[in-house]
């Protein structure tokens, strides 16, 4: 296997050159310029804005754009690989960014960047976390709603720490699909003594709005917590 076409494999099922993630508009040159065919090459790209299903494998990569791009080499076969990677790295970069800014937001109090997190429909349900203390908590449902009650139980009054690790993310078109752990720590400002430590699993759907992505239903369960989520986060 040559240079050109170990690096066009390595592209197709996700692994990207340091060099093209520096540079995302280069373009690589492979063996045969000018033999592939151009119509098969784009309809395979299509494919890669299939519809997202629940079940859909939320692994790294795209090997099956390997198999269906055309088999003759060309410098478009390199290049639409190329460019198939660079956008699914891009559009993953925003996927968790915004539950990045879903967490931020929060810790700083800060409503325009907790706000940005949010499609105006969003929905977050709290319920199944909230179960494990035994609360009963509404569903919160429009990106005001949301931002304006949990900033309101917040401040003044409860200062906090998100941190997301483990994310996975499957996208479809303008539509995906993210999970992640989040641990988040919840203290009293008037008693730092009590406090709720919560460990959460987040299914997260987002939708594509302009170059950004946004949460649209947001489900929250807990896995394990530590004190008094109770005295923090109400019944």
């Amino acid at each position: 296997m040559s240079d050109g076409y170990g690096q066009h494999a390595r592209l197709a099922v996700g692994l990207p050159l340091p060099e093209q993630l520096a540079r995302p508009d280069q373009q690589l040159t492979g063996r045969g310029a000018g033999e592939g065919d151009p119509q098969r090459a784009r309809d395979a790209l299509s494919r890669l804005d299939r519809p997202l299903e629940r079940g859909a494998d939320l692994g790294p990569g795209r090997p099956d754009l390997l198999e269906e791009l055309p088999s003759d080499g060309g410098e478009l076969h390199a290049t639409v690989a190329a460019d198939a990677v660079t956008r699914e790295l891009r559009d993953r970069a925003e996927i968790i960014d915004a539950l990045y800014r879903f967490g931020l937001g929060q810790d700083l109090k800060d409503g325009e960047l907790f706000a940005s997190a949010f499609a105006e429909d969003a929905e977050l349900d709290f319920r199944p976390a909230a179960a494990a203390w035994g609360a009963e908590p509404p569903l919160m449902s429009g990106r005001d709603t949301i931002v304006t009650t949990i900033l309101a139980m917040f401040e003044g009054r409860v200062d906090t720490t998100h941190q997301v690790t483990n994310p996975r993310v499957a996208v479809g078109g303008d539509t995906a699909r993210l999970t992640a752990l989040v641990e988040a720590q919840h203290l009293l400002i008037a008693d730092r003594g009590t406090h709720a430590l919560l460990k959460n699993l987040y299914d997260v759907d987002l939708v594509r709005e302009g170059e950004r992505w946004l949460l649209r239903r947001v489900r929250i369960d807990n896995l394990w917590y530590t004190g008094d989520p109770t005295a923090v986060l109400g019944g």
